[in-house]
């Protein structure tokens, strides 16, 4: 798999495994020295036991066995209160946002007494949870001039740009990554998704082939793999490779998930269910738990059954509840209120976004995290007006979203705003400025991908309609709104190619 969670959480685990680099510096509370010019991150922690556990839980992180390595950071942490990248790998392995924030706030306020490398990193993430992707980049950036020849530093370089849709600079980086340490998997296994990610699917698979030839007994290479083969449509070939990563370890069991989303895309819906009730079952915290649950919720979306959808994720979002985590509640209700859009219960996904609104204001986040989780909430309400045919209101809430935008400049969300305002632009009947803003927005949607294809077939272009049809039909990858748009997608698709 790519991650135990999306790329955002891709970036946390290789913040943590770019720390493990260098030397611990054990029985002193002195920062680790830089002298000499090391070529590796230095690590900095006042115990040997501490250095020993927090060693011990980068394997497995690195090897992506984030609920195995949860305790031996804990343990870290006791053992050495003051050690700063101890508290950054729990935060990086942290299954809620609860348990994220609280962590990478001690790893912050250790900044001071660090190690440059170590610094930036933990500033690098700090930035990025706060969606200030310019200065993540200006740290991950720093970085690696500091220690050209990490190899770490050069993956968490490289999967920063992953996470901007920049795939070009993302191999650069990801491949010399391989160069200065070929025997480095986990370089290979984000390879070959810069590689997927890019189209190049060849360049992708020979990566993952090679993951796996140098981690032969561990499970994720086989999970990694079986994904690529999911998106290129060879499901049966994927839920073997997803079978041999549980047989190597049946504690991976986000393998679960992907033998029940391949027999989802082949349309075996119960099948798919039991699959994901066994990663259920098998759940060892919260965030495996709803992981399980999210996705029974996506096969119920996938056969247009939004009611009972909207049932599983009300019992997901007990978990949150019952632990008081009111950010992560705020989510849930934002995930709520999509489902609710999709099925035209607007005024119902009215409530919804503002009980996340209100959510999101009694969190205990950073100012930062607030602020981008209202500028999702105004896209989402911008949609719903768009969807109830309220252009007016609809352009008001896009406008708002664009000064908003404006002052932080994140990637992903200036692609929403082209969305916005390309979805808007052909709702008011102007085909062309609506294609010009959605080939600027995210094509990693499958939504945005069967818009475009709609307006290229009313311009009477058939070729980009038929290509970007295809994109949407067979997106063939983990996606909450791939659920909504796959049947028409393919239906559209045969129409398009019918003559």
């Amino acid at each position: 798999m790519r991650s135990a969670r999306n790329l955002a959480w891709s970036l946390c685990i290789l913040a943590l495994a770019a720390c493990c680099g260098g030397c611990g510096h054990a029985e002193s509370s002195s920062v680790a020295s830089e002298a000499g010019g090391g070529r590796k991150i230095p690590i900095t922690t006042a115990s040997q036991r501490a250095l020993r556990e927090f060693l011990h839980g980068r394997q497995l992180v690195e090897d992506l066995k984030i609920a195995e390595a949860r305790p031996h950071f804990e343990r870290a942490v006791a053992l050495d209160p003051t050690f700063a990248q101890a508290w950054l790998a729990l935060a990086t392995t942290a299954t809620t946002a609860q348990e994220f924030f609280g962590p990478l706030r001690r790893a912050v306020a250790r900044a001071d007494h660090v190690c440059a490398g170590e610094r930036h990193m933990i500033l690098g993430l700090e930035a990025g949870a706060n969606s200030d992707l310019v200065t993540q980049y200006d740290h991950y950036k720093t970085l690696v001039r500091l220690y050209p020849e990490d190899e770490r530093a050069r993956l968490l370089l490289g999967t920063y740009f992953m996470g901007r849709q920049d795939y070009d600079a993302a191999i650069e980086q990801i491949r010399r990554a391989t160069t200065i340490n070929p025997q480095f998997a986990p370089a290979f296994n984000q390879l070959g998704y810069a590689y997927r990610f890019a189209g190049r699917y060849g360049d992708a698979e020979v990566a993952f082939k090679r993951y796996i030839e140098l981690l032969p007994e561990q499970p994720n290479p086989y999970d990694s793999y079986a994904e690529l083969l999911m998106k290129t449509g060879r499901f049966e070939e994927s839920i073997h490779s997803y079978r041999i990563a549980l047989a190597k370890d049946p504690q991976f069991l986000l393998s679960y998930r992907g033998i029940g989303y391949d027999q989802l895309l082949m349309e075996r819906y119960e099948e798919a269910r039991a699959s994901f009730a066994q990663l259920l079952d098998r759940a060892r915290n919260d965030g495996e738990r709803r992981q399980a649950l999210f996705w029974i919720a996506v096969s119920h979306l996938h056969q247009g059954d939004f009611n009972r959808a909207l049932e599983v994720l009300h019992h997901r979002e007990r978990f949150a509840k019952e632990a008081h985590d009111t950010a992560t509640q705020s989510a849930d209700a934002a995930t709520r209120g999509v489902v609710l859009m999709e099925s035209n219960e607007l005024s119902q996904a009215r409530q919804a976004f503002d009980e996340a609104t209100e959510l999101i204001r009694q969190a205990d986040v950073s100012p930062e995290v607030r602020s981008a989780r209202m500028r999702n909430l105004t896209y989402q309400r911008a949609m719903v007006e768009l969807r109830a045919g309220r252009l007016d209101v609809a352009a008001e809430l896009t406008q708002d979203l664009a000064e908003a935008v404006a002052r932080v400049n994140v990637p992903f969300e200036v692609r929403r705003l082209h969305e916005l305002r390309g979805r808007l632009a052909w709702e008011r009947g102007d085909a062309s400025a609506a294609r010009h803003e959605l080939e600027s927005a995210n094509l990693m949607d499958p939504q945005t991908l069967l818009l475009l294809s709609r307006i290229c077939a009313h311009q009477g272009d058939h070729h980009a309609a038929v290509e970007y049809a295809r994109g949407a039909a067979d997106f063939n990858a983990f996606s909450f709104n791939y659920a909504f748009v796959r049947a028409d997608a393919q239906a559209f698709l045969r129409q398009l190619t019918s003559h």
